[in-house]
């Protein structure tokens, strides 16, 4: 049975607060909700304390930080997202945090990993598996090569400084990057081929970070 905690929400929009607290009363929980856009809004509670955290805050705040933080003030950590981005994902894993859960998924899957996170325990989820067997099982496909070239590409650095840097003509760039865009659409990863579509294909495998 659940217990008096607080749960503090820390994400860009208020909204996300005032849903939690309204779904977890309506599920008869004792759970006592607050909102911060980041570490420096939060007044630290001296009760058991957990945190909801997006990944994806508008100030520019390393996620990785603010588990740590929340980690040295004994608090665990549930990630609540709507961002496909493996490699803050993957920071988030390392930092500890005790699960991922999909903005899109049912309030319940919510409640159960704040539950489990209450208990020590720690829950996997689908995108936390997703994020890691995308990056496993597409970025083998690529060499060592052609992960320079679309890292670089990906973040907005025009072909030929991509060939500066790379020590390589624009000519071979170009290919290299053509030869990418076809890997990412045999695997389904990518649909316009615009560098925005590449974008956020290379964030998807945890590459880059793309924020809209």
């Amino acid at each position: 049975m659940s217990t008096d905690c607080h749960i503090i929400v820390i994400d860009d929009h208020e909204i996300i607060a005032t849903g939690c607290r309204g779904e977890f009363a309506k599920a008869g929980l004792p759970w006592t909700v607050t909102w911060a856009r980041n570490l420096s809004d939060i007044d630290w509670p001296e009760a058991q304390t957990l945190a909801i955290l997006d990944l994806r805050l508008n100030d520019g705040s390393q996620p990785a930080e603010i588990i740590a933080e929340l980690s040295r003030r004994s608090i665990p950590v549930v990630v609540y997202t709507s961002g496909e981005d493996p490699k803050r994902i993957r920071e988030a894993i390392a930092a500890g945090v005790m699960a991922i859960v999909n903005k899109t998924a049912p309030i319940e899957e919510l409640i159960e990993a704040i539950e489990a996170a209450l208990e020590d325990e720690p829950s996997a989820s689908i995108d936390w598996a997703r994020a890691l067997d995308l990056e496993e099982d597409f970025v083998k496909q690529l060499t060592r090569r052609e992960i320079e070239v679309i890292t670089l590409y990906a973040n907005g650095v025009q072909a030929d400084r991509v060939a500066r840097s790379l020590n390589l003509s624009k000519n071979t760039v170009t290919h290299y990057i053509a030869q990418i865009k076809s890997k990412f659409h045999a695997a389904g990863l990518l649909t316009d081929g615009d560098r925005v579509d590449l974008s956020k294909a290379t964030a998807r495998i945890g590459l880059t970070s793309y924020y809209e």
